[in-house]
């Protein structure tokens, strides 16, 4: 295959390849470097034969990238005794992307399988079938992790209910006052 084709494939799949790392992954940083493993991975398969259906064929490889690192990272935080849940906080906070930074900070917050799967699900786009394949877990599986997924963002999500107004004292009622 050229590598002009393989330069209009960049072009056109980099964004969203960028954007699934990013909703995936718990770092900038991490998930960039995701996007950079896959498409060199890309570029040693289109060399040798042009994928079917590239786009596809570079998503999955992405999960499995993101889904190879997270069972390696465990296995280090289970060496070194650190705390999963130890997670910065994003550095810069713009007021305009306020929405966006509490639904990833929101994200983060969800088992990683269960991000994967609202990510994949309802970012992406992809059938119950399709995240199934794309994880190597049945349908049952995917719609169970979505449903939970779902409902702890709208846990996390849900506004903190209106502090209730202290009940009046009952002597400061003129019907209770006592006349000497």
């Amino acid at each position: 295959m050229t590598e002009a084709s393989f330069e209009e494939f960049i072009a056109a799949s980099q964004p969203r390849l960028t954007a699934l790392a990013r909703s995936i992954s718990r770092e900038t940083a991490a998930a960039d470097d995701l996007v950079q493993g896959v498409m060199e991975q890309m570029w040693i398969v289109w060399q040798k034969d042009r994928p079917v259906n590239p786009h596809s064929y570079a998503r999955t490889a992405l999960v499995r990238r993101h889904i190879s690192s997270q069972r390696r990272a465990h296995r280090r935080r289970e060496v070194l005794g650190m705390d999963p849940t130890d997670v910065p906080a994003p550095s810069s906070f713009d007021a305009a992307t306020s929405d966006r930074w509490m639904l990833v900070d929101a994200l983060r917050r969800l088992p990683p399988r269960q991000r994967e799967v609202v990510v994949l699900r309802y970012f992406e786009d992809l059938t119950i079938e399709e995240v199934a394949d794309l994880l190597g877990i049945s349908q049952g599986a995917v719609k169970r992790h979505a449903h939970r997924g779902v409902a702890r963002l709208r846990t996390i999500l849900a506004p903190a209910p209106a502090p209730t107004p202290a009940p009046e004292s009952r002597s400061a009622s003129p019907q209770f006052r006592f006349s000497p």
